[in-house]
């Protein structure tokens, strides 16, 4: 154990999607780096669906991204567990709204900890099984307080990075605020099980009030009838008068709902993951004096369908290219929020908005499969990958 005041350009706290990415293109551009994950194994337990669209899928969906062709190509054969070529949407009713998307299904934790091998190569350092327990301002550097087997003292960044999730501590501590009501975010549970009997190119998603009130549940299948199942609902509707737990749900889910319990009924379960999950949009503040907030800490989280790892991979890579550009003196951090906007902004706001309006219907069952039937196969398709309906 350490206890020494080193000193580095960035210390990012928190190494899931994000913080890998941002580690990984800040040291590509020459920048002292640390990450600091409190797991043993990066990326392990996985916390996630996994499920992203293929590169040609999201280039429709980010027409004038700058850098989604960098960050894709990150994702390589080695960290894909299965392809997918339709998406399966059911009403309330059970009524099924099917389209064509090109997905793939990850093995998240390998892609984290290649990520992390290449930050790695490229002189990052990590330090694992460890915790940021406290940020506080000191002249241009910020003193950060990490607790772990590597290191137990103070160490000194010129800038923070807030990959912790939601709600990030980073942003707590810097009084950075989100602006999030309880609408604004979701608590989701899953678990990866075996012996699913799904078609492996389709990613099926349920709606309706007995399963996931203002949410929707999901088996996601990773091949070798293996899948992610889970389900999510608005931490607003605990609140509420009809106080259900969360695994009530998902036990419904697996053992009732009249065309998941089908699929699942000879699974077995392997691990169980639950995660807290912002769908209000990108945080009312991301950046802060010399910190940023990436990932799930910056709400980069598209509210309509709770996809994460492309945008999460992208304001890693904008927030890594923008350190190094400060470090060398030529660039303000104070332009994060713009260079964000102008990569994802439309896509999420778009998300966000289609999120709203579902909510105001969602409340009914019987409402919500009547406005399903009026959008049609092509209305759902639009708004799912976050399209303009216009």
């Amino acid at each position: 154990m350490r206890c020494l005041q080193e000193e580095f350009d960035v210390l990012i706290a928190g190494v899931s999607i994000a913080g890998a990415s941002t580690g990984f293109f800040s040291s590509q551009n020459g920048v002292k780096v640390l990450m600091v994950e409190k797991k043993k194994i990066v990326g392990v337990p996985v916390k996630c669906g996994e499920f992203i669209p293929t590169l040609e899928s999201i280039r429709k969906m980010l027409p004038n991204s700058n850098y989604i062709e960098e960050v894709y190509s990150l994702i390589s054969e080695e960290v894909i567990s299965n392809k997918t070529k339709k998406i399966r949407f059911y009403s309330p009713s059970n009524h099924c709204f099917e389209f064509d998307f090109d997905g793939i299904v990850l093995k998240r934790d390998l892609l984290e900890q290649l990520i992390v091998k290449k930050a790695l190569n490229m002189g990052a350092k990590i330090y694992t099984s460890s915790l940021v327990k406290s940020v506080t301002n000191k002249n241009e550097f910020k003193s950060v307080l990490v607790k772990g087997p590597q290191v137990d003292g103070v160490l000194k960044a010129r800038v923070v990075v807030g990959a912790d999730g939601y709600p990030s501590n980073i942003a707590k501590w810097m009084g950075l605020k989100d602006g999030y009501g309880l609408n604004d975010i979701a608590l989701a549970v899953q678990k990866t099980m075996a012996n699913v009997d799904v078609e492996e190119d389709t990613v099926e998603m349920f709606s309706g009030n007995t399963c996931a009130p203002k949410g929707y549940a999901w088996i996601i299948p990773k091949g070798e009838k293996v899948a992610n199942v889970g389900l999510g609902v608005r931490l607003s509707h605990f609140r509420s008068t009809h106080r259900r737990k969360i695994l009530d749900y998902l036990d419904y889910f697996i053992r009732k709902h009249p065309i998941a319990s089908k699929k699942l009924l000879k699974a077995k379960t392997l691990n169980f993951s639950a995660k807290l999950v912002p769908v209000g949009g990108i945080v009312k503040e991301v950046q802060k004096d010399n910190v940023l907030l990436v990932g799930d800490a910056a709400g980069l989280v598209l509210a309509v369908n709770g996809s994460g790892i492309p945008t999460a991979m992208v304001s890693g890579c904008i927030a890594g290219k923008l350190i190094a550009e400060h470090v060398k003196g030529n660039l303000d951090l104070n332009v994060y929020l713009n260079l964000l906007k102008q990569e994802i902004g439309k896509v999420l706001d778009r998300s966000v908005t289609f999120r709203k309006v579902s909510d105001i219907f969602m409340g009914s069952d019987r409402l919500f499969d009547f406005i399903l039937k009026i959008v049609g196969v092509k209305g759902v398709s639009k708004v799912l990958k976050c399209e303009s309906l216009f």
